[in-house]
């Protein structure tokens, strides 16, 4: 099978890819000169601070402080300068008086540590990092990373989650990946490099497709967030990624995203998670939409779950995966 050929499989009837130069046209048509300063502005690193570049690949994660669900209370921009951040137990504390709503996850330990701790000479670590939590933490921050201090804090989840994304456009392979995965070690990563396909994804796999907490939406994204790569020159210029994900944003908040899918099993239509610009997914919409039907059409290396962590849509993309040019398939336990 052609991989260019997207209108012959089965998944990209139900995921309806959107192409990502007449998005941007439309935004710039359809926007004023201040409506677009404040989406760059949201995209946009204001500092950057180099750290070791001598890696043979590039990793690429965010660090913000806020809630991840867009329907809690956002934490306020004054409480996130003033963390504590010298004292793990005393910012926990901090956050949860001020609205943190995962209070069995320390934020510290979670998400700041690894990035403290993280020091692989074979990989450079690029931060992009909300800028009131850059002042806050500043002095703990270890010089050997790069970080890009952007020019506003994220809203909830999103923009911050999406921040990293900026960083697929790279002279050397990249890896998108969330900060509490580095002290892990990532397989695949070797084979990937030694294969044939630009891209690296893992696919959402779970034992279950209906997510129960979202209005029974769908939960599957073709690419995980936090793991996926790309090998270099793989992708335009940053500044073409960075009106990628501002004309998202924007036809998102005006209806001009997929927000919901047919379903076979159910034989209805169901809403997609992730569907609320600022919410836990849209990261990974903004994957499945802008990113994924690109990166099939190049060649991909994916890894899928074993049979009993893959659900109706994982077998579709399996499915078309297989038949596919320039890719190469791997199964987790195999």
């Amino acid at each position: 099978m052609n991989s260019t050929d997207l209108d012959n499989i089965e998944l990209f009837r139900l995921y309806r890819p959107l192409d990502p130069t007449k998005l941007v046209d439309a935004f710039i048509e359809a926007t004023t000169h201040q409506y677009k300063a404040k989406l760059f502005n949201m995209f946009t690193p204001e500092t950057v601070i180099q750290g070791r570049t001598t890696g043979v690949i590039k990793f690429t994660t965010s660090l913000f402080a806020q809630n991840h669900d867009y329907q809690n209370q956002r934490i306020p921009d004054k409480k996130v300068r003033s963390l504590p951040v010298h004292d793990p137990d005393q910012t926990q504390r901090h956050l949860v008086d001020h609205g943190w709503v995962k209070q069995d996850r320390n934020w510290w330990r979670t998400y700041l540590q690894p990035i403290l701790e993280f020091d692989d000479p074979a990989i450079d670590l690029e931060v992009y990092v909300c800028p009131l939590l850059f002042e806050a933490a500043r002095s703990l921050l270890p010089e050997r990373h790069t970080y890009k201090v952007m020019r506003v804090p994220t809203i909830r989840h999103n923009p911050g989650a999406m921040w990293r994304f900026l960083g697929l456009s790279s002279s050397k392979p990249v890896f998108n990946i969330d900060s509490d995965a580095l002290p892990y070690a990532l397989p695949y990563l070797k084979e990937w490099e030694q294969s044939k396909c630009l891209w690296f994804r893992k696919a959402h796999c779970a034992d279950r497709e209906i997510n129960n907490f979202s209005d029974d939406s769908v939960f599957y994204h073709p690419m995980t967030a936090s793991e996926v790569g790309l090998k270099a020159g793989g992708l335009p210029g940053v500044a073409q990624i960075r009106d990628w994900l501002c004309a998202f944003w924007w036809a998102a908040n005006h209806g001009m995203v997929q927000n919901c899918v047919y379903y076979p099993p159910l034989k209805k239509m169901c809403s997609l998670f992730g569907r609320n610009p600022y919410g836990y997914g849209f990261d990974e919409l903004f994957l499945m939409q802008v990113v994924f039907p690109l990166a099939f059409k190049k060649g991909i290396f994916s890894v899928f779950g074993p049979s009993d962590r893959r659900t109706y849509l994982a077998g579709l993309d399996l499915m078309a995966c297989e038949k596919a040019d320039n890719h190469q398939v791997v199964i987790e336990g195999k």
